[in-house]
């Protein structure tokens, strides 16, 4: 699972860039994770960004609940899965 949304990077365009989660931590209640953009998938990793977030246990794995919080902000409200 990723993320994909056009982006200015230092003033670059960047169309469709490809965002993924990674370096998950965090306990039974919170957790931080990077996110990790690309030009593409396979492309090296350009920028990144860290976030935290609540972690309900009891719900989906974590990395699927890291993804529909990125969704939840305004800033990945029109991003597209892939």
């Amino acid at each position: 699972m990723a993320l994909s949304k056009t982006i200015s990077f230092k003033g670059i365009t960047v169309n469709d860039a490809y965002m993924k989660v990674w370096q998950i931590q965090g306990d039974k209640n919170w957790i931080t994770f990077g996110l990790a953009y690309c030009a593409e998938k396979n492309a090296p990793m350009f920028d990144s960004k860290t976030f935290e977030m609540a972690y309900n246990i009891d719900g989906e794995n974590p990395i699927k609940q890291a993804y529909e919080y990125l969704k939840s902000l305004p800033e990945f409200a029109d991003a597209g899965d892939v």
